[in-house]
C-alpha cells in the first residue's frame, strides 16, 4: 500500500481529525490477546520472550489477531539470538572461500536477517520507539467530558 499508514479511530479522533478525512467507525474491536505461552514456541527463548512481553501486551495493546504476529516476533527472536551466539563463537568475520575471495561469514549475513525480519514485527506491535510515538493507551479511568468533544464525536457519528 503507498503512502502513510492510517491512522486508528481513536488517534484520529484524538487529534481532532486533522486531515478531515471520512473517519472508519465501523472498525471490528477484538478480544485481548491470552496470556498463556502457546504450544507453537517449542523454542525456550522464544516461550522466555513471549512472557517477558505478554505482562503489558495483555492490558489491550494486542489482540487475539496479533498471535500470529507476536509467535512471528518471538520466533525470530529465538533465531536472532541462536544466531548472534554462533557468530560469536566463529572467530572471522571475513572468510576466504576456495578461489580465495574475502566474504563476510554467512552466520553474520543470516543474524542481520533475522534482526531485520524482528524489527519489521517489532514495528508492526509498537515495540520499536519510533512505533511507540504513535499508540495511544486508553487510560484506565473515564476521560472528563467536555462539550468541544461531545459535540466532534456527535458530527464524526460515534455519538447518538
Amino acid at each position: 500500500m503507498r503512502g502513510r499508514k492510517p491512522q486508528a479511530l481513536e488517534v484520529a479522533l484524538r487529534k481532532n481529525n486533522p486531515g478531515r478525512r471520512t473517519l472508519n467507525t465501523q472498525a471490528p474491536k477484538h478480544a485481548t490477546i491470552d496470556p498463556a505461552v502457546p504450544d507453537e514456541l517449542r523454542d525456550d527463548v522464544a516461550r522466555a520472550e513471549w512472557s517477558r512481553l505478554i505482562g503489558a501486551l495483555a492490558r489491550g495493546h494486542c489482540t487475539v489477531t496479533d498471535r500470529a504476529a507476536l509467535i512471528g516476533y518471538c520466533t525470530q527472536f529465538a533465531l536472532w539470538q541462536r544466531l548472534e551466539a554462533l557468530a560469536a563463537d566463529e572467530a572471522p568475520i571475513l572468510i576466504a572461500t576456495r578461489a580465495k575471495v574475502r566474504m563476510v561469514n554467512p552466520t553474520f549475513t543470516l543474524a542481520a536477517k533475522a534482526y531485520a525480519a524482528m524489527l519489521r514485527t517489532a514495528g508492526e506491535l509498537g515495540f520499536t520507539p519510533a512505533s511507540r510515538t504513535r499508540i495511544v493507551v486508553q487510560p484506565d479511568e473515564a476521560p472528563a467530558v467536555d462539550e468541544f468533544s461531545t459535540y466532534q464525536r456527535k458530527r464524526a457519528g460515534l455519538d447518538t
